[in-house]
């Protein structure tokens, strides 16, 4: 059995060529920037929308990319604590039966 896959539905939504997500926080950070400090200073988009648009020419999902790179990697994770170097988005749910001991990076159950 054959399925078509029509690509435009795949691609994220893209306004000015770069996809929407990326472009309203860059725009809502230019502004505040703008707002809070010198309102020149909202010009600064304009270079960042270049850049925006060469990265996500070559590839589409550049954004996406980025972000669950960082999503994985931040600090801030309350799952990194728990696992320490080990990547994991959530942790089983048999992990929670047993009690952790951190120990620098490595993690011992007892």
């Amino acid at each position: 059995m054959r399925h078509t896959l029509y690509l435009g539905l795949a691609r994220p939504a893209v306004l000015f060529g770069v996809p929407m997500v990326p472009l309203f926080l860059m725009g809502f950070a230019c502004f505040f920037l703008a707002l809070w400090t010198v309102p020149y200073l909202g010009l600064i988009g304009i270079p960042l929308w270049f850049l925006m648009y060469r990265m996500s020419k070559k590839d589409d999902f550049v954004f996406r990319q980025i972000g669950l790179y960082l999503k994985l990697t931040l600090p801030a994770s309350a799952n990194k604590k728990i696992w320490g170097n080990c990547i994991s988005l959530s942790p089983s749910a048999e992990s929670k039966a047993v009690s952790r001991i951190l120990v620098g990076n490595n993690i011992s159950a007892q």
